[in-house]
């Protein structure tokens, strides 16, 4: 940013300087070159997506961890609750 303030002062300067000595300014079309600037933006937004996938990476990895948890959980009170309803039911039959 700081980069650019300096390239924009610079060119006002010689707009002034130009037009103060009654030349005329002839502008370019050309984009001004920042290639630092341009590089480090592409290498940060590079190393926050680096950073972005494999953070969904870690989630993707959570939720089928967790995921499994649940199902076996599941599978678990399912097997609980069979062997509770049997229990229950001798101790009916047997009190009968």
């Amino acid at each position: 940013m700081a980069k650019i303030m300096q390239l924009i002062r610079s060119a006002e300067a010689a707009i002034s300087r130009d037009l103060a000595s009654g030349l005329d300014v002839e502008l370019s079309a050309d984009p001004i070159p920042l290639p630092d600037l341009l590089s480090r933006n592409t290498d940060a937004v590079a190393r926050f997506l680096d950073g972005l996938n494999g953070a969904k990476l870690r989630l993707e990895a959570d939720i089928a961890s967790r995921t499994e948890e649940l199902r076996q959980t599941e599978i678990a009170i399912a097997a609980y609750e069979a062997a509770q309803t049997i229990i229950q039911k001798g101790r009916e039959g047997g009190n009968g």
